[in-house]
């Protein structure tokens, strides 16, 4: 058994474990599993790369996604109670806080339901 680096540039990635049943040519065919060894390695770096991207885009997408459900929100209730955007968006975020809620299930609450996410007792929107 001989075992080669898998490398990309100075980064080690691993190892490739080659077992053979003659002692023989070893010194023949080392170039050639080092070669195959390192087309091993570039493909492996390229994958886990593209798996980098893809967590990315998918947390990009979110984040986009969660701030156009947020500004919806925060749309409806400074409409609703006549308020400045800035303070909707307070008012959602100490929704969130006191209740300790995720603020865009508060503000995908608001969207789907059209009304604020809570009241006080006489009918007033909580601050």
């Amino acid at each position: 058994m001989h075992a080669l680096p898998l490398r990309h540039q100075s980064q080690g990635l691993g190892a490739v474990a080659l077992y053979h049943t003659t002692d023989g040519l070893w010194g023949q065919r080392r170039q050639r599993a080092q070669l195959l060894a390192d087309a091993a390695a570039i493909g492996l770096r390229n994958w886990r790369e593209r798996q980098r991207q893809r967590e990315r885009i998918v947390q990009l997408q979110t984040a986009l996604t969660s701030r156009v459900v947020l500004e919806q929100a925060k749309g409806i209730l400074a409409e609703r109670h006549g308020i400045a955007l800035t303070e909707a968006f307070h008012r959602l975020r100490g929704h969130a806080r006191r209740n300790q809620i995720q603020l865009h299930d508060v503000a995908r609450s608001v969207v789907n339901t059209l009304r604020s996410p809570a009241t006080e007792p006489d009918g007033t929107p909580s601050r």
